[in-house]
This record gives C-alpha cells, structure tokens and sequence, in this order.
C-alpha cells in the first residue's frame, strides 16, 4: 500500500466512532505496516545480496580468459642472489618478475632508493610503458615485438653500465 493508504487507515481509525470499526480499523492498519515491512525487509535483503554478488549469473569456464604463459627468459648478471625472469603471455603482455626489489645487492652496495621508482628506468631504458603490479613485478602491456629480448639485454648489462 501506499503512504496516502496508509494516512487514510491513520485518520478513518482515530475519526471512526464506535468500538467496533475502531478494532477493524487497527486491523488494517497492523496488517498495512506489516506488509510495508515485509517490502522494506525484501527490499534491504535483496540490495545487500546483489551488493555480494548474487542474482548475476557466474562466468562460465569458456569466459574466463586468463592469459597463458608463452616464454620464460631468465636473466643472469643482473642479481647473482636472485635473478629476474621475464614472460610473455598470452594476451601479448610482458611480467618482470624480480626476486627482490630493490635487488639484494643493492642493500651491500647502499643503494635501494635508487630502486623505489624502477619501473620509471625500466621505461625510459626499453621506451614503451612501464607499470608496477607488485612490489617485484612490472607489467609491459603493450610491448613492441623486440621489448623482452631489450629487457633481457639492459638487465644483464644492467650492472656493468653502472646502473
């Protein structure tokens, strides 16, 4: 029922003379808000389901796309306690996965701040966008078709050439 209903039930209850329309009166009144709570209740249940999730149909398997590893290249010179690797994927994407970052040896050397913006030398090094997914991975989402073979190169040479 609507408000203006339930303002009619209000008012015929309190106006209505007699003890007997005054009882059916409450009657319908209880069972109006009643019936507002029920749609009140339904109504803050079904937000807070949808809200997790429920009522949307789940990706089938044949949806879900996740890339799939094509090459692994390992890099050596770079870290000798904990070498990087790089992969290719699927989607055409590149991951700099780093054992440590910054590098173990730069924790002997005295040198990790030169490592809190790496992915910006990666960057200006390989000349294609660069973004940190974690703290030891950095993500090449649009990769010319020589950038893993450069990375691999200016990693290795990384610290020869003073990184």
């Amino acid at each position: 029922m609507s408000a203006a209903s339930l303002k009619l039930v209000v008012v015929l209850t309190f106006t209505s003379p007699g003890r007997v329309p005054c009882e059916l009166n409450r009657y319908a009144l209880k069972r109006t808000m009643n019936e507002h709570k029920k749609t009140l209740v339904g109504s803050f249940l079904s937000a807070i389901l949808s809200l997790c999730g429920c009522g949307n149909t789940p990706p089938s398997l044949s949806d879900v796309s996740e890339p799939t590893l094509v090459e692994e290249m390992t890099v050596t010179g770079f870290d000798s306690d904990g070498e990087p690797v790089i992969k290719t994927w699927s989607d055409g994407s590149i991951r700099i996965h780093f054992e440590a970052m910054p590098p173990f040896f730069s924790e002997e050397n005295g040198t990790e701040s030169e490592f809190e913006n790496f992915e910006e030398r990666i960057q200006d090094a390989l000349d294609v966008s660069v973004s940190r997914d974690d703290r030891e991975v950095f993500v090449i989402q649009n990769p010319e078709p020589d950038t893993a073979e450069k990375a691999k190169a200016w990693l290795q040479a990384f610290r020869e050439n003073g990184g």
